[in-house]
């Protein structure tokens, strides 16, 4: 709050762009809205979420990690459901030990992916995560502010992957 005062100077009112001004948003909140937008497989908007937390300064491997527990928890709600367990984000949450709050997401996600293989998930981000470490993967320029990145190819794809349904991706 000290910041923003300082930033609107003495008796100033605050507007909304001023504040977005004056607060430089950490990655951490990023990274959230990122596994979001996958979850509710809105590809080309996790896509741009992607090229912000690279602008920002998240690195490739943490981001990768973080669309993994996604991915793993979507595949547990999804297994707990078939087990008989209610898709209450309270039952669910006592379930998988998981915040009430993170679980009525996750089951709201989990219905939009069409059935899969968990396997299937696990091969995508192992070989997402080989593609990083190896360097193997060619860093394509983008157009517009996102700066070459290493890493930035390999995640769009398993974005692009993950976010289309089968018949989409098999042209991809």
């Amino acid at each position: 709050l000290e910041k923003l005062a300082l930033y609107a100077g003495s008796g100033s009112r605050l507007t909304d762009e001023d504040i977005e001004n004056a607060v430089t948003p950490s990655y951490e909140a990023g990274i959230f809205q990122l596994v979001d937008l996958i979850g509710q497989r809105k590809g080309d908007r996790a896509v741009e979420a992607l090229y912000d937390l690279f602008d920002r300064g998240a690195a490739a491997p943490y981001i990768l990690t973080m669309i993994a527990r996604q991915m793993r928890l979507i595949a547990q709600v999804r297994d707990a459901i078939q087990s008989g367990v209610s898709r209450s984000s309270k039952i669910m949450a006592k379930t998988l030990g998981q915040s009430e709050f993170v679980m009525r997401k996750v089951i709201a996600q989990e219905s939009r992916f069409p059935p899969f293989r968990y396997s299937d998930i696990l091969e995508m981000l192992m070989d997402t995560d080989v593609q990083l470490k190896r360097g193997t993967m060619p860093d394509v320029p983008t157009p517009g502010k996102v700066k070459s990145t290493p890493g930035k190819f390999a995640l769009e794809l398993l974005i692009t992957r993950l976010t289309t349904s089968p018949a989409k991706r098999a042209r991809v």
